[in-house]
């Protein structure tokens, strides 16, 4: 089969999981938005943001430019750095952070919706590769492709996921 077809029913395959959360998964999103779980945040929490200093941790380069983009679901922004860790090869150190983050707050958002939020992520950052692969004249297109490929995984991943937590 063609990478580009098989690439293409990935694509699909992810938008109607995405989707389909957003059909029947509506009521939680809902939910946790009247829960006030809606928060100024940092917007684009990736590991390479936070500094583990004493007595607490640094986290650096919010999202300055446009303030609707800080305000995020809290398991959103977890569930991206969740996303990147695991992109990093280390994906028990996002789901460290979330249990942290659990016991702190109490809040307890369902397996399918961090799997959604991340696999949103996912998509996100696939998309931002291709453009990078489409905007920059010299951009390394295996890089790129690999980066792109990486992230459409991790997407299909937690779909996967998102499924089998229903």
């Amino acid at each position: 089969m063609d990478y580009d077809v098989r690439r293409t029913r990935t694509l699909r395959d992810i938008q109607a999981r995405q989707f389909a959360f957003l059909k029947h998964g509506n009521a939680s999103l809902t939910k946790r938005v009247q829960d006030g779980k809606i928060i100024e945040g940092h917007g684009d929490l990736r590991p390479e943001h936070i500094y583990l200093v004493k007595p607490e941790p640094v986290i650096i380069d919010c999202i300055e430019f446009n303030r609707d983009l800080r305000l995020v679901d809290m398991a959103d922004e977890l569930s991206f750095l969740q996303m990147m860790c695991t992109s990093f090869g280390n994906e028990d150190a996002g789901r460290r952070i979330f249990d942290i983050y659990r016991r702190k707050t109490g809040d307890r958002p369902s397996t399918a919706l961090i799997a959604f939020y991340a696999g949103f992520r996912a998509v996100t950052r696939a998309r931002l590769a291709l453009r990078h692969m489409q905007d920059v004249p010299d951009a390394d297109p295996v890089k790129w492709n690999r980066k792109l490929q990486q992230f459409l995984d991790l997407a299909q991943m937690y779909g996967d996921r998102q499924e089998e937590s229903r």
